[in-house]
Order: C-alpha cells, then sequence, then structure tokens
C-alpha cells in the first residue's frame, strides 16, 4: 500500500522485468492501461492492453517475449480466448491494481476481482503482487489471506506532508465552492457525486469566466478521451468530475482538489484528494458540506440493504415469475422487471441464490425525462424541436416518455421516424448538454437460479456489509466533526494503519484515538497557530469593513473560526456593529470601538 504517486507502478513492473517472462497486470482501469503502456513502450518495452476485439493480437504480440507485460481487465481472465491460450505463455509475475477490490470488505463495483485467485491454477509459479493505494487493515489482511501462498504486507504511512487538508462548514455550500474555484490557480478537479452533477457544475463554471467541463462514466468514450486529453494539456482548467475520472491518470501538477460533498467513505476521499499535488508541490484538498450531507449519505445506504421483508417479496416475486414451487431449481433464466426490486436482488445475488445474466438485445421504449433548461440553439434543428418539446411537455416535473408515442408527436423528417435508437440517441445528447435529465428504463433482468427455491422463513442473506459501510460513514462524520485541538492528517493516517498496528475487525477511531504529530497546514492546525486572529487584527485596524466580505477572503477552512472570533469579540464588548445601506446594498460592518 503507498499513497497516490508513490509509485506502485515501479514496485512491479522493475522486479518484473529483472526476473523476465510475462507479467499479467489485472486492472479495472482503461485509462490506467492505456497511460502504462505508452511509458513502457517509450522505453523500449513490449506493453499490450487487451482493449475490446484486440483480445488476439495482443496475445500473440506478448507471446514468447521475455519481457512484456499484459494489461487486461478482470472480466478477460474468463474469457474464452484467453482460457484457450493461457497455457501458451510464459506468465512469472501476476499483478493485481487497485488490490482492495478483491477484498470482501473492499469495493463491490467489480465483481470479477473475486475470482483473480482462478489465475494460480493456470500459472502455478508465478511471483503475485497486490497494490493499492486506500486500505483499511480489514481489507490489507484480507487480500494478503487471499494470495496463493504467505503474503508479506509493507504499507507505507500515507502522510503526504505537501497536501493541506481542510473543511468548509460555513455559508452557502455552492456559492463558497464556486468563489473558492474562481480564486484558484493552476488545474484542479471538483469532485461531485452524480453525473447530473457533473454536467451541472461543469456549466456553473464556465458560465463563471472558467475554461471547464463535467466528466462522468455516461459520456462517449471519444468525448471522455478528448476532454481527459485537454486537461492534461492544460487548455482545461478544472474538470468537474465524478469517481469516474483520475485513477490510474499520472497528472502531477494538479494544485487543488475540492469536493462538492462528502464521499460515503475515507477510502473514496484520500484516493480523489491525493490527486492533487503528486509533483511534491503544495497543494490543497477541500471539502465543502452541509448539514444533512451524511443524513443523505445514510439514506442511499439503507436503500442499498433493505430489510429482510423486502427481500422476501423479491424473491416471491422471482419465484412467481419462474413458475418454481419450493424445492425446486428452474434450469431456464427468469427476466423480472429489476426496478422495484433492484437493491434486494442484489443482496439475493452476493448471498448466491441468483446470477444475474446479460439480457437479449432490445430497446426499452419508455423512460422518464425532467427539464433542466435553460433551452439554446443546437446546430441540428431536429434537436432543437426536440428540446422545444421536451420543455412544454415536462416542464416542472418529470415525466414518463413513451418514445413511440414521441416519434409520432414530432416531425416526420427527423432521423427518428423508422428509428427508435436514434430518438434515444438524441435524448442522450439533450441529457450530455445539461437541458435535460434523460432516464431510459433499463432492459428487463435476466437471472439463472443458482440453489432450489426455499420457503421464505428460510430464506437468508449476508447484510454484514450494511454494518461495515455504516463504520465508514460514521469515520466520515468524525473527520468532518474534528475538533480544534486535532489534525486532519494525523486522523487520516490513522485510518489507514497497517494491520500490525490496528487488528482486523476493530471499530472506527475517534477523534481521541491517535497521538502522532499533527501536520501544520491543515484548517485545525492553521487555527491554533490563531493566523485568523492576525487576519482580523488586521482588518480591524484598517478601519470598518463588511463582514460577510471578510469572511469571503478567508480560506473555506477557517471562516467558520473565524465567524466564532468575531462573536466572541462583540459579545465581550470589544467590537461595535452597524447595519446600514450603501448604494442599494445592505452591509453589516464591525469596527473597534474608537473607530
Amino acid at each position: 500500500m503507498l499513497p497516490t504517486g508513490g509509485g506502485k507502478s515501479l514496485c512491479y513492473q522493475l522486479p518484473a522485468l529483472v526476473r523476465g517472462g510475462l507479467c499479467v497486470v489485472v486492472s479495472p482501469l482503461i485509462a490506467l492501461m492505456h497511460d502504462q503502456c505508452a511509458n513502457l513502450r517509450q522505453r523500449g518495452v513490449v506493453a499490450e492492453a487487451w482493449l475490446g476485439d484486440n483480445g488476439e493480437a495482443v496475445l500473440n504480440a506478448v507471446r514468447g517475449h521475455d519481457s512484456a507485460f499484459l494489461y487486461m481487465a478482470p472480466e478477460r481472465l474468463e474469457d474464452r480466448l484467453f482460457l484457450a491460450r493461457c497455457h501458451g505463455l510464459n506468465v512469472q509475475t501476476v499483478v493485481v491494481d487497485e488490490a482492495h477490490c478483491i477484498s470482501q470488505w473492499g469495493h463491490d463495483f467489480r465483481p470479477q476481482f473475486k475470482r483473480i485467485h482462478t489465475l494460480q491454477t493456470h500459472f502455478p509459479h508465478a511471483v503475485w503482487g497486490c497494490f493499492t493505494a486506500t486500505a483499511t487493515a480489514e481489507v490489507l489482511a484480507d487480500i494478503a489471506a487471499q494470495m496463493p501462498g504467505p503474503a508479506a504486507i509493507h504499507a507505507s504511512p500515507m502522510r503526504r506532508p505537501n497536501l493541506a487538508y481542510a473543511v468548509c462548514h460555513s455559508g452557502d455550500r455552492d456559492a463558497a465552492l464556486l468563489r473558492h474555484v474562481r480564486q484558484r490557480h493552476g488545474q484542479g478537479l471538483v469532485y461531485v457525486r452524480t453525473r447530473h452533477e457533473a454536467t451541472l457544475w461543469g456549466q456553473r463554471m464556465r458560465e463563471a469566466g472558467l475554461k471547464a467541463a463535467g466528466y462522468h462514466a455516461g459520456l462517449a468514450q471519444p468525448v471522455k478521451e478528448t476532454l481527459q486529453a485537454q486537461w492534461m494539456q492544460g487548455s482545461l482548467q478544472v474538470l468537474a468530475c465524478t469517481s469516474a475520472f483520475g485513477m490510474g491518470i499520472d497528472a502531477p501538477n494538479v494544485r487543488w482538489v475540492a469536493h462538492a460533498s462528502p464521499p460515503p467513505d475515507l477510502e473514496s476521499y484520500v484516493q480523489e484528494a491525493g490527486r492533487a499535488g503528486r509533483d511534491g508541490a503544495k497543494s490543497e484538498c477541500v471539502l465543502f458540506a452541509s448539514p444533512h450531507d451524511l443524513d443523505w449519505l445514510a439514506e442511499r445506504l439503507d436503500a442499498r440493504y433493505p430489510d429482510m421483508a423486502d427481500v422476501r417479496r423479491a424473491y416471491n416475486a422471482i419465484a412467481n415469475a419462474a413458475g418454481a414451487p419450493v424445492g425446486s431449481l428452474p434450469t431456464n433464466p427468469t427476466p423480472v422487471d429489476g426496478k422495484p426490486h433492484r437493491a434486494a436482488i442484489d443482496l439475493l445475488i452476493a448471498s448466491g441464490h441468483f446470477r444475474e445474466e446479460a439480457a437479449p438485445p432490445s430497446i426499452p421504449s419508455t423512460g422518464n425525462v425532467l427539464w433542466l433548461g435553460p433551452r439554446r440553439e443546437l446546430p441540428e434543428p431536429h434537436r432543437n424541436e426536440l428540446a422545444a418539446w421536451c420543455e412544454q411537455r415536462a416542464r416542472d416535473a418529470t415525466r414518463r416518455v413513451c418514445l413511440e408515442v414521441l416519434r409520432r408527436e414530432l416531425p416526420c423528417h427527423a432521423p427518428w421516424s423508422h428509428d427508435l435508437e436514434h430518438l434515444h440517441e438524441d435524448l442522450r445528447h439533450l441529457d450530455d448538454c445539461g437541458m435535460i435529465d434523460w432516464q431510459r428504463d433499463p432492459p428487463p433482468t435476466v437471472l439463472r437460479w443458482l440453489r432450489p427455491r426455499v420457503p421464505l422463513r428460510e430464506l437468508h442473506v449476508d447484510r454484514s456489509r450494511k454494518r461495515m459501510l455504516r463504520n465508514k460513514l460514521e469515520s466520515v462524520r468524525t473527520y468532518l466533526e474534528l475538533g480544534p485541538n486535532e489534525c486532519r492528517a494525523t486522523f487520516l493516517e490513522s485510518q489507514f494503519a497497517p494491520p500490525s498496528s490496528r487488528p482486523a475487525g476493530s471499530p472506527p477511531l475517534s477523534a481521541s484515538d491517535h497521538a502522532t504529530r499533527p501536520c501544520g497546514a491543515c484548517d485545525l492546525c492553521l487555527q491554533r497557530t490563531n493566523q485568523s486572529a492576525l487576519r482580523l487584527e488586521n482588518a480591524l485596524h484598517r478601519g470598518p469593513f463588511d463582514v460577510p466580505s471578510w469572511l469571503e477572503e478567508l480560506p473555506p477552512g477557517e471562516r467558520e473560526h473565524g465567524l466564532r472570533l468575531l462573536q466572541n469579540r462583540y459579545r465581550s464588548g470589544q467590537l461595535l456593529a452597524t447595519a446600514h445601506h450603501a448604494q442599494g446594498v445592505g452591509r453589516s460592518d464591525v469596527c473597534l470601538p474608537n473607530n
């Protein structure tokens, strides 16, 4: 475990070159595969990435080389071509990147990671290495337990001395974030929760005069590649992005990272904030929070893990759809409407009752459209007509849309007159432009029965992850609420202590459970050096000043502390306050009594 930018790639590339043979690197990140292959090829090393349909050419290219690297996604391990060709490969090294994904306590967005251990049967003599930037003690121990043999754990301290952490609780969050971004120099990232927020913040920052864009996983691949290249080259100053952007991208000169809201766990925060300052220069990491953020995250967590009554209803609906009596094991896959029971179905799949299979290709003909506006002219006339229809029919409310009905209501000369897929693509284009939020209904969920149907009273699912994720969320709460005598960098470092320091299964650390050296650069450390008090004294000696304007000039993490200083001095009679109007604008000025 090495922090972001700590040199994990070198730790497997150099030993693999010395050892010889083929090094298989299993990674979930296309951007990382491109970047690593390009760097290796520049040094004369054979390196290939299995992307799309190039599998046969890639496997032929790495066959027989003494020093070669094969980058592949975990899904490729079950590909028929790989299974047929793997025995002819001289694999001496197996590398798992983003290794926290293989842990039962890690991220679960790529379940294929759980089956990486099958490589041991194909390459029994290979040396294994697993690499990650963020993993708790539980995750590190679990990764080690899944290795083919006894594993050594090497965990570097998470402290990045050049990063200054801060949390902003004060004022209107959106206004504070936009003001913060406009005042920054150099390139930066704004991390948001959803695709819609990425589009919205990209547009908002462009309207504020910044060279900005929104980036999320829903964009077409050419668009994502273009935005990434523009940002890397410096023609874009800032990207508003979801967690889809950043992993594996080697951008050394990111001067600041802002979070528009708290992430659900500290692993995500450290990963994303760690994109700043990879060149070692001073950089800022500011998290903007509002009082109800964690409540919203807790509600999302509850929705992901419904109670057993909901799980039993979903199981019963699947059994009824399959016509399966108790004790039977249906042999045919069962298509069901997964939307009303999605979370319960995910629990049933994770507990081994079903396996989800690909639905037959189809074009869902319904969906929801929400008008966001404002409408602006597009180069394509038929898309302008579609935007006008959306504004007229869906303003201020989410509306169900049937594509077949919509096609009949629109001009017949448009490309959609004979092809619903074109209509869907144009709706998605309006979504990418930020004018609408288009949610196309998903295809039916197809489930393969893995176990005979059981009586509802005997149905069990594993809900242990909810408790673990709740603990992670509480760790985020603790980070946000650290007291004035604490240090944000020290707390983050304590959360990612190696297993020898914290036993597996231990609860989240409290703010008083650590006592390592403060960083001296976070907002809490700066408060202890009375920076805000010095700024207040200087402002007061210059004469009366407007309170909101002065608070806005403070660094985001100091504003709450600055407001408390003003309130304390006002209550003790050391300040005078006046409210008046100047040129039609309300002001609230403070000054020393002798002013």
